[in-house]
């Protein structure tokens, strides 16, 4: 399997074992995405400065 695919799934199983059913309140929803989109924003900073690309 393709190591970022694996990535992505590993990611999803943490998510799911740390916030458990996902019937969250509209806050709890905002601090999971953003919590969420800051991991990715990190990851693409890191990519995107990296040498060599």
């Amino acid at each position: 399997m393709n190591e970022q695919i694996e990535k992505v799934i590993n990611g999803w199983k943490r998510q799911g074992k740390k916030w458990g059913e996902q019937n969250h309140s509209p806050l709890l929803w905002l601090l999971i995405i953003g919590e969420d989109f800051g991991e990715m924003c990190k990851e693409a900073n890191e990519y995107g400065f990296s040498p060599g690309l």
